[in-house]
């Protein structure tokens, strides 16, 4: 075999491995509780109603030793404690559904969204 022919035999595959896109990372989705009995969950900054189903990353940002973040619905249950602080980070899939997300100490701290 020719040593061209053997060059481009052994190119083309790698070529070709370069031009497999890379899985896109997950649509990241901010939630917050604090002091001031708000609790809120966004993705660019945007209050969540509606998202698609598939995977996600949650960063909930727990400013409060009062409150806490707990998410549910379609056998998720994601939740801080109620004395701690800090950011904790969820990787989680939401499937199509209804979600919530409150307090735990305080039931009127709520809010909700709908995967479709």
């Amino acid at each position: 075999m020719n040593r061209r022919l053997l060059a481009s035999a052994t190119l083309v595959p790698l070529l070709l491995l370069g031009a497999v896109p890379a899985e896109a990372a997950p649509p990241t989705l901010k939630g917050t509780v604090d002091d001031n009995f708000k609790i809120t969950l966004t993705k660019g900054g945007k209050k969540v109603t509606t998202l698609k189903h598939g995977r996600y990353v949650i960063k909930v940002t727990d400013s409060t030793r009062m409150h806490n973040f707990h998410l549910t619905g379609k056998g998720l249950s994601k939740a801080t404690s109620v004395p701690g602080t800090g950011t904790v980070t969820w990787k989680v899939t939401l499937n199509k559904g209804k979600y919530n997300f409150r307090c735990d100490v305080h039931p009127s701290m709520k809010g909700g969204f709908k995967v479709t």
